[in-house]
């Protein structure tokens, strides 16, 4: 037996498998020259119809993806009127207590202030008895009727007007502060007082009807 023959028979039954090359680019591009090329066109035509319809389907997709931004656009669009359109509900309940606490932060902030000014003012004028050192003392009796300490603020009331009896502001000071510790007798008598010392002042007369209004509110 001869050992050629055989491998020529092994290669006969074994043949060698071609592998194909792969397709490079659009397949969808390859399957319609296919088509063009069975139909009998020739290749000029194929390309001239292949570029014609790549055109044709680019332009449609620019137009879809316009089309969907409008969309989008007009939506935002019609979202932000309706966020816009719809009434802000404000609870009156929270915005008193937003404004109480405003207020009240202002008040610790400026009246503290205010009573180390009449209180460094008043350490630097040392004993002095004057009208300006009994200015001071009213002052910082407001402060104290404002922070509501309205025992300091008697005392400063007290010293203003024995510094200057003719403190109108000390009279009217120490009138609101016992009108907010209802002593509303005591006030009265320190009106008289001041009309006896100052006679009939616009202020005595707005503080005594402040006082009789308080009265009549709050009761004795």
């Amino acid at each position: 037996m001869n050992p050629n023959n055989t491998n020529s028979n092994n290669d006969q039954q074994f043949p060698t498998h071609v592998r194909r090359k792969k397709c490079h680019g659009n397949r969808r591009n390859q399957r319609f020259r296919k088509k063009c090329r069975a139909k009998g066109m020739k290749p000029k035509i194929i390309e001239k119809l292949l570029m014609k319809r790549n055109q044709a389907e680019n332009r449609n997709h620019n137009n879809r993806k316009h089309t969907n931004i409008q969309k989008t656009q007009s939506n935002k669009q019609t979202t932000d009127i309706n966020n816009h359109s719809k009434p802000t509900t404000i609870n009156p309940i929270k915005r008193k207590r937003d404004l109480s606490l405003q207020e009240t932060s202002q008040l610790s902030t400026s009246q503290p202030l205010s009573k180390k000014i009449y209180t460094r003012m008043i350490s630097m004028g040392g004993t002095a008895e004057n009208d300006e050192m009994s200015s001071l003392f009213s002052g910082r009796a407001a402060c104290h009727l404002l922070a509501k300490q309205f025992e300091l603020g008697l005392e400063d009331c007290d010293q203003a007007i024995s510094i200057n009896e003719r403190n109108i502001d000390g009279y009217i000071q120490k009138c609101k502060i016992l009108v907010q510790l209802k002593r509303f007798q005591e006030a009265r008598e320190v009106i008289e007082r001041g009309k006896l010392v100052l006679g009939e002042q616009e202020l005595f007369t707005n503080c005594e009807r402040f006082a009789d209004q308080s009265w009549l509110t709050l009761g004795t």
